[in-house]
């Protein structure tokens, strides 16, 4: 999050809001401009040097410049893109995840924008900028957020090494952290602007794409490193994530060149 505080926006691009279909999957041999991408209703995977990146509607994506990586798409939907150009001080070859508070402000801020980048006006390029700085500024303010609880890393913490228990609670996270169950879950939402069992949730798919992208590891025996108490419920929370079964994912989306 940080590395946004150093660059400068010397051209906005294109503003855009392409829809992804469940199962495309795209090759980016060389991305000619910075970009900023939110989900507004799907769910899209970037690979880049070995890393999987998720996009949806609780991160926003820093895409950079002159970066090659696949785009799977995981659940089919809508996503903002802002295409831009920076100063040559910023020259990052990163992507960055930047978990978000409220999507639904990004949104409103990106569809005015693309009606400015639309119909232009000669004030458009200032509303433009404008805009999008503003976005910036907000991802900042977010993070700033999260900080103000450092409490809340403790906890996180706590899940991020017991995720393979599928007794953990928030009670145990809340314990890890120093502080009682519902203050845990309150300055947890403040933070996340979800859940802690949403966001536990969230891990654990993540990791189990990862593993069955991989490809070394039996399903069967997947669920239990992912924390989930038996492989019934595995295939349902998997299927009401991803749109696939972890058996229809494995043959999709597993990289034999990992």
């Amino acid at each position: 999050m940080n590395r946004l505080k150093d660059f400068t926006i010397t051209e906005i691009v294109g503003v855009y809001t392409p829809t992804y279909y469940q199962k495309e999957v795209l090759q980016m041999k060389k991305r000619q401009w910075y970009g900023l991408s939110l989900a507004i209703d799907g769910e899209i995977a970037y690979t880049h040097k070995g890393k999987t990146y998720i996009s949806d509607n609780n991160h926003m994506i820093l895409l950079p410049m002159g970066a090659e990586y696949e785009l799977n798409c995981y659940k089919p939907g809508s996503f903002t893109l802002i295409n831009f150009l920076c100063n040559d001080d910023f020259g990052t070859d990163e992507f960055l995840s930047i978990p978000i508070r409220n999507a639904e402000g990004f949104i409103r801020m990106h569809q005015l924008m693309t009606e400015l980048f639309l119909f232009k006006t000669p004030h458009s390029h200032f509303e433009l900028m404008s805009l999008l700085y503003s976005m910036i500024a907000r991802l900042h303010t977010d993070a700033a957020k999260r900080n103000t609880y450092p409490v809340i890393q403790a906890g996180i913490q706590y899940m991020e090494d017991n995720i393979a228990n599928p007794e953990l609670s928030n009670a145990d996270m809340a314990a890890a952290a120093g502080v009682s169950e519902i203050y845990f879950r309150k300055l947890f939402k403040a933070s996340f602007g979800m859940s802690p069992h949403s966001y536990m949730q969230q891990i654990r798919i993540n990791k189990a794409k990862i593993m069955l992208e991989n490809g070394a590891e039996a399903i069967e025996n997947i669920y239990t490193y992912c924390g989930f108490s038996n492989l019934y419920y595995f295939f349902k929370v998997f299927k009401e994530k991803t749109g696939y079964t972890p058996t229809e994912y494995r043959e999709k989306f597993f990289r034999k060149n990992f």
